[in-house]
């Protein structure tokens, strides 16, 4: 039987609580309205419904009854399937694109329940999609795939198998539709064949048009967005996915009625095929410096640096805002900013034409025409599902607003502690403009891990202001400083790339098995192979051209590191000298060693950026999370990059979570507040320093 319920509306109680704007749903009512409207049935039903019960339903006064509809909107009712009916005329609904018809069938169960339903054809809602719908005191019951000239004997299981709740009284109205009225708890374990939580119930039945869903770490995003899309088999979703991998991963989740797919696979089925013959995925600096006509090559990477800028911006055209004026090293070529800017247009201009093959263009190009023809996918989608809301490209958030403009429906779902890409452009599209009107739902209760891992959770987030609590209900977690010395199999999340190959060549003597997450050839070997060789002066060895270019020999290397202070750059310095002559042998050891299946490995090694959406029973935390939390000197948006890493890390853990010094510093900053043994005074920050243009 598919039938599912939206949401929970109680006709008897007080209407102030579900308020809404005329506006937002013209086919509300007020409750005055509503049984005015009701007036015309009496004769029809007779006793159905018992003296006073007006009284209990008006109470409240003036405000919205969910569901009702407006008087003035329902024609003289007939007769259909031997209840009242009633039809909606179009003109008379500004949002409703095409005819209601349905019937209305008052029933009394008992003495102390008086149930209202209304049938209703609901396609001129399409972010509902389905065919039926009933009412009721008890919520909204859909149907779906009824056909109104056989009372849904198509779909439902005869009538006769309803029990009548109306059997040996008085007075007993046909039921008609009615039958499938029944209480929410067996219609959402009937229908789902699953159980959702109380936070995911409401998310998964909402009715909204726009709808965001912030969903804290192992609360069931997932679960909740692939239940959103089963809950409207008749709609057409659009799922947008990060990258191919998450595509192919969503496929095999969510039901056959959603179409994954990724922005660039969108754009360039529209545009990108076009220019098929002249894609590339990166632009040279040479091939920059040839387009405009420039061999400066600070001036030449500004203007791919800008570009870059403007491709993952929402913006219509390339200003000075996107050149990295803050990046130029020299005050003459901060005075050049506005022939950087003239620079990108050029080369932007020249990509662009389809006949000009001498200036190639990338697949983040044909994404930005894209977005810029303002793509309607109403007429092949009904909703869209923005996934990781909290750290997307601000050209494809823009898209879902467009989409949202038009009126289709819209999910953005995320956790803005979460986001953790801001340094390669991306925005917390949850905290956008056009959502201030959306559908709020939050998911807190996560059964990835217990308490104990909650609990040093929430200590981050209490220091970054958030109120709400994150609930661990999964199984019990420990918390200490190390792992077990006895366990088969650990994760150790690093916060950087060498950080990962530190901890790696820290146990490659033992022979451990070690599965790199993502791959152990992302993970940049060469380049610490490189930094090697330069120290040794073998510059005939080194294959990437950029170190030399950048640092001649190893000693401005080292000094660069020491006055910037790059904890990347110094804890390279520090394998490289540690390690030595052995280095080369050490990373040969490393690559045999790899494992590409993860149940063979002895040890998981990734940094906290690529474990975002992993889970592990025991988690180690390294120690190259090295930003002091506390620091009055530290700046607002990297301090928050930190604590999100931090936040990500720590609740990927299932079983055992092991922390490192800068947890420890968090946790028992935290403790002296909570215990007054120090001032629970706001985080200070340094302003940031915005270079002058």
């Amino acid at each position: 039987m598919a039938v599912i319920s939206y949401g929970s509306l109680d006709l008897h109680s007080s209407c102030q609580q579900s308020r809404k704007s005329q506006t937002e749903f013209p086919w509300l009512c007020s409750a005055s309205d509503w049984r005015r409207t009701l007036a015309f049935f009496f004769p029809l039903v007779g006793r159905a419904i018992p003296r006073g019960w007006w009284r209990k339903f008006n109470k409240g006064g003036s405000g919205y009854a969910k569901c009702c509809l407006h008087a003035r909107n329902i024609a003289v009712p007939t007769l259909a399937f031997g209840i009242p009916s009633f039809s909606i005329k179009v003109e008379d609904c500004p949002k409703i694109n095409s005819p209601i018809q349905g019937g209305v069938c008052p029933t009394q169960g008992s003495v102390d329940q008086h149930r209202v339903a209304i049938v209703a054809d609901l396609q001129c809602f399409p972010w509902i999609g389905f065919k039926k719908a009933l009412i009721g005191s008890k919520g909204l019951v859909v149907s779906h795939g009824c056909c109104s000239d056989s009372g849904c004997e198509k779909t439902l299981p005869p009538l006769q198998e309803y029990p009548n709740p109306l059997e040996g009284r008085a007075s007993s109205p046909r039921l008609g539709l009615c039958v499938a009225m029944q209480p929410w708890r067996h219609i959402r374990t009937e229908i789902q064949g699953m159980n959702f939580t109380h936070e995911q119930g409401p998310a998964i039945n909402s009715l909204a048009r726009i709808v965001k869903l912030v969903a804290f770490a192992g609360t069931g995003k997932t679960t909740t967005l692939v239940g959103y899309a089963k809950a409207r088999p008749q709609c057409r979703l659009l799922y947008l996915c990060y990258n191919k991998s998450v595509e192919i991963a969503a496929k095999q989740k969510f039901p056959p009625n959603v179409t994954c797919k990724t922005a660039h696979g969108l754009a360039y089925a529209s545009i990108g095929s076009k220019y098929r013959h002249k894609l590339t995925s990166n632009l040279r600096l040479t091939d920059i410096a040839r387009i405009i006509g420039s061999q400066n090559r600070e001036l030449v990477r500004s203007v791919q640096e800008t570009l870059n800028n403007y491709l993952a911006s929402a913006d219509d055209d390339i200003e000075l805002c996107h050149c990295p004026v803050n990046k130029l090293k020299t005050e003459r070529m901060k005075r050049a900013a506005g022939s950087i800017v003239e620079g990108a247009r050029q080369l932007w201009l020249q990509m662009c034409d389809i006949q000009n093959e001498a200036a190639n263009i990338t697949h983040d190009g044909y994404l930005k025409l894209w977005a810029l023809s303002k793509p309607n996918l109403r007429d092949r989608y009904d909703i869209a599902l923005g996934d990781e809301a909290q750290d997307i490209n601000p050209v494809i958030a823009g898209v879902l607003a467009q989409q949202a403009a038009y009126g289709m429906g819209v999910v953005v779902c995320g956790d803005g502690h979460q986001m953790l890409y801001r340094f390669r452009g991306a925005v917390d599209a949850l905290n956008a403009t056009w959502l201030d009107k959306a559908e709020v739902h939050y998911l807190t209760q996560s059964f990835r891990f217990g308490s104990a891992v909650a609990h040093v959770a929430n200590m981050v987030l209490a220091f970054k202001g958030e109120s709400r609590q994150l609930a661990g209900l999964g199984g019990e977690t420990r918390v200490s400083k190390a792992l077990p010395a006895d366990l088969e199999h650990r994760t150790v999340l690093c916060r950087t790339v060498v950080g990962v190959i530190e901890t790696a060549l820290a146990n490659v003597e033992t022979g451990a098995k070690i599965y790199w997450v993502g791959g152990i050839e992302g993970y940049n070997l060469q380049d610490l192979e490189d930094l090697h060789a330069l120290s040794k002066g073998w510059r005939d060895r080194v294959k990437g051209k950029k170190l030399l270019q950048e640092y001649p020999d190893y000693d401005l290397y080292k000094q660069i590191a020491d006055e910037s202070q790059d904890p990347e750059m110094n804890r390279s310095i520090k394998i490289i000298e540690q390690y030595s002559a052995d280095l080369p042998e050490l990373f040969a050891k490393l690559r045999r060693n790899a494992v590409t299946d993860e149940l063979e490995a002895t040890i998981t090694l990734s940094t906290a950026h690529r474990s975002k959406g992993l889970e592990w029973d025991a988690v180690q935390l390294a120690e190259d999370f090295t930003f002091d939390p506390f620091n009055p000197e530290n700046e607002k948006e990297p301090w928050i990059d930190e604590m999100n890493l931090l936040y990500v890390a720590c609740t990927r853990a299932m079983r055992v979570l092991a922390v490192n010094s800068t947890m420890l510093e968090i946790m028992k900053e935290f403790v002296d507040r909570r215990d007054g043994r120090k001032p629970n005074t706001p985080m200070v920050f340094r302003k940031k320093q915005v270079a002058a243009a």
